[in-house]
């Protein structure tokens, strides 16, 4: 990593670092490329790690046995993407994680992670925004798949994720929307 890479710049935005705090960065991060379609975790296997997309889209899903899914999550470039419950309690996943395109990630492990926030506070304080800003777009969400109907669904997430549209199917843009992807397409086609 440079000290210009995605992942300095997403921190720098957040709050000022040090060259130390930086430099560690580079000693605890690694990279790893995966090809469309290519699972980044399993369901039932412990996620150790935390990603950030420096490039490419991953999505996250519940799978039941009888292979129905279930999107909870899209995440795109210059975001984090985990299984957080997993990796906070290290316990076996109960979702998947999916490269929707070839995508390049740079992640910490878990004992790396706990290394950086208990040597640099500063990354503890950025660690809490990230999942206060999860917890905020999460309940919007949940509250846009509870009280939305399908159009209004459709219209913010286009405004808030413009080119997110252009990237991924719409079976699975209407599945993360909860809706069909007929319904999907006849909303499309009213536009």
């Amino acid at each position: 990593m440079t000290a210009q890479s995605p992942i300095i710049n997403y921190f720098r935005k957040r709050k000022t670092l040090c060259e130390d705090e930086i430099i560690f960065l580079n000693q605890v991060f690694e990279e790893k490329t995966y090809n469309e379609n290519d699972i980044v975790l399993k369901k039932g296997e412990i996620c150790n790690h935390i990603f950030f997309i420096e490039k490419g889209i991953l999505k996250t899903y519940f799978i039941n046995e009888l292979g129905k899914e279930a999107i909870n999550g899209i995440a795109i470039e210059n975001n984090f993407c985990s299984s957080i419950s997993s990796f906070i309690n290290q316990t076996p996943s109960s979702e998947n994680i999916k490269a929707l395109e070839e995508t390049k990630l740079i992640y910490i492990n878990f004992r790396n992670f706990k290394l950086l926030i208990e040597k640099f506070p500063v990354y503890k304080e950025i660690y809490i925004k990230i999942l206060e800003d999860y917890l905020t777009f999460t309940t919007w969400r949940l509250e846009s798949v509870m009280l939305m109907d399908s159009r209004e669904r459709y219209n913010t997430l286009t405004k808030v994720f413009p080119k997110l549209f252009f990237k991924i199917s719409n079976k699975d843009m209407a599945e993360y929307m909860g809706m069909s992807p007929e319904t999907l397409s006849r909303i499309k086609s009213k536009k």
